[in-house]
């Protein structure tokens, strides 16, 4: 458990740029650097967080924590990963209402910004390699990425969800389910 809660501590304390950012954190710390879960372990523990309401990377957090230390091991890396923005967080409440508007400020904020960005697109692009294998999967994963870029919005996305799963499943070979 205690290596559990060192891991997510680091990952909250770095890990920029959103829920996307953080996944792809995940997947190199987890899978590639740690071996604590499989690629496949890690695919369908993503899908399912995916399914439920919430940020998907607060939940693969805990669900990987789980994987690795049972329920304690859940507990530690959520409190380990949330635990640094809710400092930053109660730091910055406390301290914004005395700031006044400063030119190195506002520069320091636009370049985070540009930051998470580069992450973000760094994560997509880096899930992207490893779950999109067949040119089936690249395409609808360019498909979709168009549609959502033309018409952003929950039902575009739940669409597209349905869609993309009904394809797939019509068109992939069957493979056997390995348990999460």
């Amino acid at each position: 458990m205690g290596q559990v809660f060192i891991q997510f501590l680091w990952l909250g304390c770095v890990s920029f740029g959103g829920p996307a950012a953080h996944i792809g954190y995940f997947q190199r710390t987890f899978v590639e650097r740690l071996g604590w879960l499989s690629q496949a372990e890690f695919a369908q523990l993503l899908a399912l967080c995916q399914l439920l309401p919430g940020p998907a990377s607060s939940q693969l957090g805990f669900a990987i924590g789980r994987h690795r230390a049972g329920l304690t091991g859940a507990l530690a890396a959520f409190v380990g990963f949330t635990l640094p923005s809710f400092l930053l967080l109660l730091a910055a409440a406390i301290g914004l209402g005395q700031l006044t508007a400063n030119v190195w400020l506002e520069a320091a904020l636009h370049g985070l910004k540009l930051l998470a960005l580069v992450v973000v697109a760094d994560a997509v692009l880096t899930m992207s390699r490893q779950f999109c294998k067949t040119q089936l999967q690249q395409g609808v994963m360019v498909a979709t990425a168009a549609v959502l870029w033309w018409q952003p919005g929950l039902l575009t996305q739940l669409g597209l969800l349905l869609g993309a799963a009904l394809l797939c499943a019509r068109f992939s070979a069957q493979q056997p389910a390995t348990p999460i």
